[in-house]
């Protein structure tokens, strides 16, 4: 019996960990989760028009629980074998409601659809996540894994209506194009900046966008406050070997094959040009960036997360980042 299966997975601290998060009911930490085999981080302020898709579309996809439950109230195979689940704080919750289906498995498997028409390159890791969400319910004891088994062609027919809505398809197209537009700054930054360094193992940029201009129709232009480290993996940690600082703008068009580029970079330069090129790139925007490039303890939060993010998308035996002659910073397991 696959309930006995769950069972002895919460044997495995690893495994089950990754289930008590999956069971959190909260779609920012949905979000949170999928940032991980998506690679870029899903929240309002770095990723606002995929968020929003992301937000209403799992809103949408969810609703196709609601009457089924309502329907069958399937007994929970932790109430039929009157046992508790691995969260025994659940569970008066969950016995308020039917075990078929399982809405945690409808929201997960709509998110690899969902994310996974936003960057398909990512598609495997997106799916191969969306169904050990699902399996984690298993595992905690609340649904049985039939139930699982029928959420996902569930989420997958709350997908495809929602492909109806005129105002959904014009989200993702907004969504499709912010993350063209961010991938093709960090090809640009890991392809053209990264060599001009000395060479690492592995290169990891992040960034601080102050503007992003759509007013020209042939090109967009993004500025912000742009950053690259070199890193090489040394036992559990990534040592810095080289990288900096490089505030700018950029000008974006896309290609014929539908990918945007970066066609050019306006550097601000050093030294005694520093002021004046920052004022020309910034112009109106020039406090915002004098803003972030002052913001030393932001800064390294951005720069933390992007490496954790990192990590965790290329499943990297790390546990640490250290620059030479400072302390070495914990990478978080996300």
């Amino acid at each position: 019996m696959r309930y006995m299966w769950g069972k002895t997975m919460r044997s495995d601290p690893e495994r089950v960990a990754v289930a008590v998060r999956d069971a959190i009911w909260d779609l920012d930490t949905l979000a949170a989760i999928f940032s991980v085999p998506f690679g870029m981080k899903i929240d309002k302020e770095t990723t606002p028009e995929i968020y929003n898709a992301f937000m209403r579309g799992i809103s949408t996809i969810e609703l196709i629980r609601i009457r089924p439950k309502a329907h069958f109230m399937r007994k929970r195979p932790f109430e039929r074998f009157n046992e508790h689940t691995y969260l025994i704080w659940d569970e008066a919750e969950l016995s308020g409601e039917g075990s078929y289906p399982s809405g945690h498995t409808i929201r997960g498997w709509g998110a690899a659809l969902l994310l996974s028409e936003i960057n398909p390159a990512a598609a495997n890791e997106l799916y191969a996540r969306g169904w050990d969400y699902g399996e984690s319910r298993v595992i905690m004891g609340a649904h049985w894994q039939s139930d699982v088994d029928a959420s996902r062609p569930a989420a997958s027919i709350g997908y495809s209506l929602l492909q109806t809505s005129p105002a959904y398809r014009e989200q993702m197209n907004k969504a499709r194009k912010e993350f063209g537009i961010y991938a093709a700054i960090d090809r640009y930054f890991t392809e053209t900046i990264a060599p001009q360094y000395r060479e690492g193992d592995v290169c990891i940029p992040f960034h601080t966008f102050i503007s992003i201009d759509e007013s020209n129709k042939n090109e967009i232009q993004v500025s912000g406050d742009f950053w690259v480290f070199n890193y090489d993996i040394e036992g559990n940690t990534l040592m810095t070997v080289s990288g900096g600082s490089h505030p700018g703008k950029m000008h974006i068009r896309q290609s014929p094959d539908g990918r945007y580029v970066v066609t050019a970079f306006d550097a601000v330069e050093d030294g005694t040009r520093y002021l004046p090129t920052a004022k020309r790139i910034f112009g109106k925007r020039f406090d915002a960036f004098q803003a972030a490039n002052s913001d030393d303890v932001r800064r390294e939060q951005i720069r933390r997360e992007a490496v954790e993010l990192y990590v965790a998308n290329h499943h990297l035996p790390v546990n640490f980042y250290k620059d030479f002659g400072w302390e070495a910073v914990p990478v978080r397991p996300l």
